[in-house]
């Protein structure tokens, strides 16, 4: 169990270590936080201006889904930029926020179809 939990430290103190290499690493985290907050605060917003105006229903289940889609997908995007610039800066020993960005769009269907089964097995999961 003490193996365990000095390998965590280890692992943890390697992150911080690459961090410290090169910043660029750590900004997508960033982003993630604060485009899913943004995203969640004006949806549920919308969400509460539209169901006042339209009643109860179904429609705040369909919004409901988009809005755990939508937070899916912000979060898998950045993850998967993050992904690609530790891969580059172990391959190339410098990583770009440029290059990451391509990279992540390129996959842009992946990471959405990705989001989508996520969102689905999470509903799901909660019945």
């Amino acid at each position: 169990m003490f193996e365990n939990i000095l390998k965590a430290f280890s692992f943890i103190k390697e992150s911080f270590s690459l961090i410290m290499k090169d910043a660029d690493v750590i900004k997508p985290s960033f982003y993630s936080i604060f485009a899913g907050t943004f995203f969640t605060i004006l949806s549920v917003i919308i969400m509460f201006v539209l169901q006042s105006g339209l009643g109860s229903g179904n429609f705040f289940y369909i919004f409901a889904f988009f809005i755990l889609l939508g937070n899916y997908f912000i979060s898998y995007f950045f993850t998967g930029m993050t992904a690609f610039l530790v891969y580059d800066y172990f391959k190339d020993g410098d990583a770009t926020m440029s290059e990451a960005w391509n990279a992540t769009k390129k996959n842009l269907l992946t990471i959405f179809y990705l989001a989508i089964i996520s969102a689905v097995v999470n509903i799901i999961l909660e019945f």
